[in-house]
């Protein structure tokens, strides 16, 4: 009998350890093998095999017989009381227990006062004679019990082997022999023990997305012998409150709990060198995180979203780290790392010390009004204020030689550039100054979404804003969520309008593009729902990915003759769209790029297309008739099946 083809299998293996386990408890005088095989099988992670060995080594037809050695009974002295709940025998034996996991013994369900420790071994005498179950309490009153119960005889000892369980749902992957890496878990239960074994080899990694989106996890048990938690490992888990991290964890992946909006707290032990980025973001729960010394890394946007953050502070051992006040600092006050986004104090004024201002510093800072920026500050992050809504004033002083404030704006010293306008300023329309050459804009891309970070992202009360001739540039998502911009005029300076320059200003009924702006960004008008009609000047070439996706109410959009494709996703969902005329310089249409668009009846494609893909015009249900050329190539599901296809050659 073998544990599988011709691998090497070592002395502590699964297959090993549960042969040892099935000969131990075996009853009668002799064992048959294959009755022992079956049972190894059943209860193996592997696939072991049973076969002949060659005929010269054994009769044909026969079979080996494993006898068990005869041993001499042993006076086993009666305990003074038997355990409650059995029957008092003079018939007693031992049993030596093996367990992975800590807490009390228990004997038939009774407890018996003995403790084990992880990864322990204990021998309990005086047990009664019998099939006997073996069991460990934890501290939390969970019952582990044993991979089997035991045949326990009179003077003899017995062995029981304590496991926890695989977690039903819970998939892992063997890692070069030696370890386990979990991958993926599909269960629904709300409390989750992860063993520290699985098949013999240790757990040491959470793999990446194990646990992503598990709603009904509400507490999950990390072992120690977990070095590493991979990214997302809990992301989305909206249900959790309860997280140990073992002291054997080292790193913790990017968004290893964003979204874990039931934590309160979060202990990160001192073995922990790296905390990646958004590994705590969105856990709104949170009100105080603890930075130990061991920590050299920590991400951008770590705790971004944690909007019940009160305090984050760090060990006074911490070589790379410092808090002050509960804000978060390099260890030489140099750079502002993170300002806690639940802290209540309305003005903050940043150290004199500090040169530069990180990425995300005071996201989501709700609370603050107003922010006071030292002379000594020469670099400014992206996100820095990002969703700060009741941010009225950034006041720069006069003696820093790299910025300026104007009225509470953010600009360069030299009023070039516009940099941040505070999103709870309460003025319907801002003119920008004529010095201003650009708009500042900054992003991150996460999937198919945009984070804004742009001039004036997110400013809920401007509905108008005048854009003088001297701007030449307008960065990507410069007015990004700017729910309240009714209208806009771009100078005929602009030559370029950024990625997601628009995106979600719902409330954006006009926009006047001039003829000097030869590229508009992908993104630029995403679920614009306003926004009724476009005409794009001459000077575009490419109607590029996702550019109206989502303009619900879009009914009309001159596409000039300059246009050469139709990106991706370009009109997607523009439902009130009646009519698309496209130009003889279009020679491709992009995947789902017209899909949804329900109102279109009738659509003429030129024969200068030469593509048209995947799903360009489904779901546009009332799409009656197609007329292209027989040269087009086009790929499947195109268009709706109960639309009629009119070659013109």
């Amino acid at each position: 009998m073998t544990s599988g083809a011709s691998e090497t299998v070592p002395d502590a293996s699964d297959f090993a350890r549960r042969l040892k386990n099935t000969l131990t408890r075996a009853e009668g005088a002799c064992v048959d093998p294959v009755k022992l095989f079956e049972q190894v099988r059943e209860a193996s992670g592997t696939t072991p095999r049973l076969g002949a060995m060659p005929s010269s080594l054994h009769h044909k037809d026969g079979s080996f017989l494993f006898f068990k050695k005869q041993t001499t009974a042993v006076n086993v002295p009666q305990q003074p009381e038997s355990p409650p709940g059995r029957q008092t025998s003079a018939v007693v034996g031992s049993i030596t227990i093996t367990s992975e996991i800590a807490g009390e013994i228990l004997i038939d369900g009774t407890a018996t006062g003995t403790r084990i420790k992880a990864e322990g071994n204990v021998t309990i005498n005086g047990v009664s004679t019998g099939m006997t179950e073996v069991a460990v309490k934890e501290g939390d009153g969970t019952i582990i019990k044993a991979l089997h119960n035991v045949m326990v005889r009179q003077g003899q000892t017995v062995s029981a082997t304590i496991e926890r369980p695989l977690p039903e749902g819970l998939e892992f992957e063997i890692v070069g022999g030696k370890s386990v890496t979990t991958k993926k878990y599909t269960g629904n239960a709300a409390t989750v023990h992860i063993p520290e074994k699985i098949q013999g080899l240790p757990v040491t990694v959470i793999g990446d997305s194990t646990f992503m989106h598990c709603s009904s996890l509400t507490s999950v048990a990390i072992p120690s012998s977990v070095t590493s938690i991979g990214e997302a490992a809990f992301a989305g888990c909206s249900g959790l409150t309860s997280v140990i991290i073992p002291p054997s964890v080292t790193s913790i992946g990017g968004n290893a709990f964003a979204g874990c909006s039931g934590l309160t707290s979060v202990i990160i032990p001192s073995s922990v060198t790296s905390i990646r980025l958004y590994a705590f973001s969105s856990c709104s729960g949170l009100t105080s995180v603890t930075i130990p010394s061991s920590v050299t890394f920590i991400g951008e946007g770590a705790f971004i979203g944690c909007s019940n953050l009160i305090s984050i502070t760090v060990d006074n051992r911490n070589s790379t780290y410092t808090g002050i006040d509960g804000v978060l600092f390099d260890k030489n006050i140099k750079t502002i790392v993170a300002y806690p986004a639940g802290k209540k104090a309305g003005t903050y004024a940043i150290p004199s010390s500090v040169t530069s201002i990180g990425d995300y510093a005071f996201y989501g800072c709700v609370a603050l009004n107003s922010i006071t920026i030292p002379p000594s500050v020469t670099s400014i992050g992206g996100f820095v204020f990002t969703d700060c809504t009741g941010l009225t004033n950034i006041t720069v002083d006069n003696r820093n030689s790299s910025y300026s404030s104007v009225d509470g704006v953010l600009f360069d010293k030299a009023m070039k550039r516009i940099i941040t306008y505070p999103i709870g300023k309460k003025m319907g329309t801002y003119t920008i100054p004529s010095s201003v050459t650009t708009i500042e804009g900054l992003s991150v891309i996460k999937g198919n979404t945009y984070t804004g970070g742009g001039t004036f992202e997110g400013c809920i009360n401007l509905t108008s804003i005048k854009i003088p001739s001297s701007v030449t540039s307008i960065g990507t998502a410069a007015f990004m969520n700017c729910s309240s911009l009714t209208s806009i005029t771009i100078p005929s300076s602009v030559t370029s309008i950024g990625t997601a320059t628009f995106m979600n200003c719902s409330s954006l009924t006009n926009v006047t593009i001039p003829s000097s702006v030869t590229s508009i960004g992908s993104y630029a008008f995403f679920k614009c729902y306003s926004l009724t009609s476009m005409i794009i000047p001459s000077s575009v070439t490419s109607i590029v990915n996702f550019m109206f996706d989502g303009c619900v109410n879009l009914t009309n959009v001159t596409i000039p003759s300059s246009v050469t494709s139709i990106g991706h996703y370009a009109f997607r969902d523009c439902y009130n769209l009646t009519s698309i005329t496209i130009p003889s310089s279009v020679t491709s249409i992009g995947t789902d790029a017209f899909q949804n668009c329900s109102s279109l009846t009738n659509v003429t494609i030129p024969s200068s297309v030469m593509s048209i893909e995947y799903g360009a015009f489904s779901r546009c249900n009332n799409l009656a008739t197609v007329s292209l050329s027989r040269r087009t190539k086009v790929e499947e599901y195109a268009f709706p099946d109960s639309t009629k296809i009119n070659y013109r050659d």
